[in-house]
Protein backbone atom coordinates (compact mmCIF):
# COMPACT_ATOMS: atom_id res chain seq x y z
CA UNK A 1 0.00 0.00 0.00
CA UNK A 2 1.32 3.43 -1.05
CA UNK A 3 1.03 6.34 1.44
CA UNK A 4 1.27 10.02 0.80
CA UNK A 5 1.20 12.32 3.54
CA UNK A 6 0.27 16.19 3.39
CA UNK A 7 0.85 18.40 5.51
CA UNK A 8 -1.88 21.92 5.31
CA UNK A 9 -2.96 24.42 6.82
CA UNK A 10 -7.15 24.10 7.29
CA UNK A 11 -7.61 27.18 5.75
CA UNK A 12 -6.09 25.81 2.44
CA UNK A 13 -7.23 22.70 3.08
CA UNK A 14 -10.69 23.74 2.72
CA UNK A 15 -10.70 27.16 0.57
CA UNK A 16 -7.50 26.19 -2.05
CA UNK A 17 -8.47 30.09 -3.32
CA UNK A 18 -5.82 29.40 -6.02
CA UNK A 19 -7.35 25.95 -7.00
CA UNK A 20 -3.75 24.41 -7.33
CA UNK A 21 -4.20 21.59 -4.44
CA UNK A 22 -7.20 20.43 -6.49
CA UNK A 23 -5.31 20.31 -9.37
CA UNK A 24 -2.69 18.49 -8.00
CA UNK A 25 -4.85 16.14 -5.41
CA UNK A 26 -6.74 15.57 -9.26
CA UNK A 27 -4.01 14.63 -11.10
CA UNK A 28 -3.65 11.71 -8.02
CA UNK A 29 -6.61 10.67 -8.02
CA UNK A 30 -6.60 9.97 -12.04
CA UNK A 31 -2.42 8.55 -11.68
CA UNK A 32 -2.67 5.89 -8.75
CA UNK A 33 -4.95 3.86 -7.22
CA UNK A 34 -5.86 5.76 -4.03
CA UNK A 35 -8.09 3.51 -1.65
CA UNK A 36 -8.63 5.65 1.19
CA UNK A 37 -8.41 9.09 1.90
CA UNK A 38 -7.46 10.17 5.21
CA UNK A 39 -7.00 13.73 6.94
CA UNK A 40 -6.83 15.70 10.02
CA UNK A 41 -9.98 17.98 9.26
CA UNK A 42 -12.50 18.08 12.38
CA UNK A 43 -13.02 22.24 12.34
CA UNK A 44 -14.00 21.62 8.39
CA UNK A 45 -17.30 22.00 7.05
CA UNK A 46 -15.84 19.93 4.05
CA UNK A 47 -12.39 19.62 1.96
CA UNK A 48 -11.14 19.82 -1.05
CA UNK A 49 -10.14 16.06 -0.74
CA UNK A 50 -13.25 15.11 0.16
CA UNK A 51 -14.88 16.78 -1.82
CA UNK A 52 -12.60 14.98 -4.51
CA UNK A 53 -12.96 11.34 -2.78
CA UNK A 54 -16.43 11.68 -3.03
CA UNK A 55 -16.02 12.60 -7.01
CA UNK A 56 -14.43 9.74 -7.22
CA UNK A 57 -16.15 7.23 -5.38
CA UNK A 58 -13.11 6.87 -2.42
CA UNK A 59 -13.66 6.62 0.82
CA UNK A 60 -12.82 9.76 3.47
CA UNK A 61 -12.42 9.52 6.71
CA UNK A 62 -11.60 12.27 9.43
CA UNK A 63 -8.44 11.65 11.81
CA UNK A 64 -7.21 13.36 14.54
CA UNK A 65 -3.98 12.66 15.22
CA UNK A 66 -3.91 14.16 18.56
CA UNK A 67 -5.77 11.31 19.79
Amino acid sequence: MKITLVGLNHELQWKDPSGDLKRVLDQQFKNSSIGLVAEEARSLPTTVAQRLASQYDKPWMDIDLSS
